[in-house]
């Protein structure tokens, strides 16, 4: 094989080798965040959004604090009166 020929594919081997590590780092990254969120969110988050409810609901507002059930998010309804129309449909579904 000529030199340069083998020294183009030899680059081209180590550039995909390269690319490949970073997005296994990437991927190996992400599940430390998202399992690092989830302890936050568990241990944070929703325990402080709690304290913040119960001072609104001593002002006469109505709150709901949950954690998603299919997505990482934390939701925190708060309203007067009754549920409000969209909350109502959403649980239908």
């Amino acid at each position: 094989m000529r030199k340069d020929v083998q020294e183009a594919l030899e680059n081209a081997i180590a550039g995909f080798e390269k690319r490949h590590q970073a997005e296994q780092e990437r991927l190996r990254e992400r599940e430390r965040f998202e399992t690092d969120w989830a302890q936050i969110r568990t241990t944070v988050v929703l325990p402080a959004l709690e304290e913040v409810a119960v001072v609104l609901r001593k002002a006469g507002w109505q709150c709901e604090v949950r954690a998603g059930d299919k997505d990482p998010g934390v939701h925190f309804t708060v309203y007067r009166g009754r549920r409000p129309a969209w909350a109502e449909l959403k649980n239908l579904s």
